[in-house]
């Protein structure tokens, strides 16, 4: 019990500075300690990071510090997420701190072998990579920016390779869903470009809770049919 309970202090600690980083990125004001918290924005944020750091927690609960690592890179992923929302770019200083966190998950992660992680790495980067590429040389502009296809690398990375693969499944899914709704609603045309690091975030954050369950009910099914 005692265990959850600190997990969920250092969630609490780290919505704040969330709530912060994210809220002076959106209004441009001053960022400082004492700077007065916007309450409903500290809890949307907190609640979503005690949901997942509890159930990151409850799932490795046998390697605590995994899942105090993954869930530090999942609120860096956070505030890359808003980030790209209301601004339109990814800062090189959370992609390098999400770099730096998906490393040490690599070195400290005993439920898989190292190369699998690169496997992962490989799997995110080159197909946006490959994409972004061939976008621009057809369409002549930007199609996918950098900061996306060096995030889904990382993510990569950090998840290993079936949980990325499970990933860019979940991701580019709703990722399409979601931008025909949008098209149509707001009448956007074809060139219009769409943040793609909250679909990523979205993608990693099933991954990361849940995709073991899921690609183990997928492997039970494929044995049931044959």
């Amino acid at each position: 019990m005692a265990e959850y309970i600190i997990f969920a202090l250092i969630s609490i600690i780290l919505s704040i500075a969330v709530e912060k980083i994210t809220d002076f990125m959106i209004s441009g004001q001053k960022l400082t300690i004492m700077s007065k918290i916007n309450i409903k924005w500290f809890c949307m944020i907190a609640v979503l990071n005690l949901c997942v750091w509890l159930i990151c927690f409850l799932l490795h609960k046998t390697a605590p510090i995994m899942a105090l690592v993954l869930c530090i890179g999942f609120d860096i992923l956070l505030c890359i997420a808003i980030e790209d929302v209301k601004l339109k770019r990814i800062s090189n200083a959370y992609l390098i701190s999400l770099f730096v966190t998906a490393i040490v998950v690599t070195l400290i992660d005993k439920s898989m072998p190292w190369y699998i992680h690169i496997f992962g790495c490989a799997m995110g980067y080159f197909p946006l990579f490959l994409i972004r590429v061939l976008g621009e040389a057809v369409k002549k502009q930007e199609v996918l920016g950098a900061g996306d296809v060096y995030l889904s690398g990382i993510l990569g990375l950090m998840l290993g390779f079936q949980n990325d693969l499970l990933c860019g499944i979940i991701t580019s899914v709703v990722a399409l869903i979601t931008f025909r709704i949008i098209r149509h609603k707001k009448h956007y045309d074809k060139m219009y470009a769409y943040p793609f690091s909250p679909f990523l975030t979205l993608g990693f954050t099933i991954s990361l809770l849940f995709g073991d369950l899921i690609i183990e009910k997928y492997y039970d099914l494929i044995f049931l049919i044959i």
